[in-house]
């Protein structure tokens, strides 16, 4: 029975220490893959963050310490493996809540606006403006040396939601835009920008169908208005009522008044 028992304890033992090393293996697995992931970081990148003013312009007095930042990510990133980590953006809860938001990293997929060069002392940065295929605009910023794409450019990039800007649009209105800073963007005219113009085509393909509906009920009904019978119209004969009378007044009165009589009998 003690032999028994001490076998069981060496088990229990076993056991325990090969959990603690699975534990110890996970914890320290788990910090390197959302590293891997996630841009560098630090603790003066998160007090910019921190301190970012929302509904202010851009670039702002902060925009400089991010710069390398940026690049840093731009020239060590690569955006395949960082799509796990990237939440799928709302405007409506940015533009809600920026505070909660700030730092986060999000998917961005949407087509070229613009594509702004910066000057000094900002002229490694580009001025990217998204619109998403919601409708909704966003300023982004990332590092110079972008592939070359052309306005209406379906991309997609990771960034992290810095602020809310808050301008004036095109249309002469304040408006509010949520300012995102990415690291390397990509163009995406497959699967994504296939699926818009399959929307579109759709949207098409049933305006096509309404007009040729349209069109076929109008002939039918041109082709039921000619087959009707056409109505007759009734010809009344014109009755002359000229009647012959005598030149003398007398004698007309005298014939006018013996043919009614006639006509009595």
């Amino acid at each position: 029975m003690v032999v028994k028992g001490r076998h069981r304890q060496e088990i229990k033992r076993a056991l325990a220490a090969k959990i603690t090393n699975f534990v110890i293996f996970a914890v320290a697995w788990v910090p390197s893959a959302i590293s891997s992931s996630a841009p560098p970081w630090n603790a003066e990148v998160q007090l910019v963050f921190d301190q970012a003013l929302d509904e202010t312009t851009m670039p702002d007095d902060s925009f400089e310490t991010l710069i390398p930042f940026l690049h840093q990510w731009f020239q060590t990133s690569d955006e395949r493996d960082e799509h796990a980590a990237a939440k799928k953006l709302s405007v409506e809860d940015l533009l809600e809540s920026p505070p909660s938001n700030r730092g986060l990293l999000y998917c961005i997929q949407g087509r070229v606006q613009e594509i702004r060069a910066m000057r000094s002392p900002y002229q490694e940065m580009e001025e990217w403006f998204i619109r998403l295929s919601s409708g909704e605009p966003l300023a982004l910023y990332v590092p110079a040396g972008q592939i070359e794409v052309a306005a209406g450019a379906h991309v997609e990039v990771n960034a992290l939601f810095y602020k809310i800007l808050k301008a004036r649009a095109m249309d002469g209105q304040i408006r509010r835009y949520p300012v995102f800073l990415g690291g390397r963007v990509e163009r995406r005219d497959d699967a994504a920008g296939n699926q818009m113009n399959w929307q579109r085509m759709d949207v098409l393909m049933l305006l096509g169908f309404m007009l040729l509906l349209a069109m076929v009920l109008v002939g039918v009904m041109l082709l039921a208005r000619r087959q009707l019978p056409s109505e007759r119209r009734k010809v009344v004969p014109m009755v002359d009522g000229a009647v012959d009378l005598p030149d003398d007044p007398a004698e007309a009165l005298h014939e006018l008044r013996s043919r009614a009589g006639g006509d009595q009998m």
